[in-house]
């Protein structure tokens, strides 16, 4: 969404959403005040709904408009850059990425294509087709610690992508591509949890086989 209405956010997607959004860092709501932003496109946002009227407006006290350049959610660009402005960069062709590591261009490559074939909210999996030379996957979706991808069954590197999204280096070829969200909290709490459970029922046998003193 666009404008969010979420006060547990991430900073980074607040920082992003403040491209075109008026709002200061605290909030959690904001206005749109640049519809003609990239950073929409970016985030495919197909419609917005504004609250000024004008003649032929969609709805009554409202206006709907579409976004007909709303990118796709996954898509493959052939460039990374490290530095600039987000909303001054082109977004279809190039991604601002964090780690030198990440740095790559393939310019004058095909599109490439990606196709989804399972979206879920702690896994994915795309069916890629890159060019000769590679390609660098864009994704729309939250990076969090804890989100680990594989190509083809092996481990790759999840990139900070656009400021706030995930992103992948991809060789050329055919590809399957899997994200899962494994934070290590989760294995931290599942071990605390069990260790507690074992020691609850140690001492509840103990408590069990422990001979009892009956009065007469």
């Amino acid at each position: 969404m666009a404008t969010g209405n979420d006060p547990l956010a991430l900073a980074r997607i607040k920082e992003v959403r403040r491209l075109f959004a008026r709002g200061d860092a605290w909030m959690h709501y904001y206005t749109v005040d640049k519809p003609e932003s990239p950073v929409l496109d970016l985030l495919n946002v197909r419609y917005l709904l504004h609250w000024e009227t004008s003649p032929g407006a969609t709805l009554p006290g409202h206006e709907l408009r579409e976004n007909a350049d709303a990118l796709p959610r996954f898509f493959l660009v052939n460039q990374t850059v490290t530095a600039g402005r987000l909303d001054a960069l082109d977004l279809r062709n190039e991604a601002l990425v964090e780690g030198d590591s990440a740095v790559w261009e393939n310019p004058g490559a095909a599109r490439g294509t990606v196709t989804v074939e399972l979206y879920g909210s702690s896994r994915l999996r795309l069916r890629t087709t890159v060019p000769a030379g590679g390609s660098f996957l864009v994704t729309s979706d939250a990076y969090y610690p804890g989100w680990q991808a594989e190509i083809d069954g092996r481990a790759a590197e999840v990139v900070l992508t656009n400021r706030a999204f995930r992103g992948l280096r991809l060789p050329p070829g055919e590809h399957v591509v899997t994200m899962r969200f494994r934070p290590w909290i989760l294995a931290w709490g599942a071990a605390v949890s069990a260790l507690a459970l074992g020691f609850q029922a140690a001492r509840s046998r103990q408590w069990h086989t422990k001979p009892r003193q009956v009065n007469h």
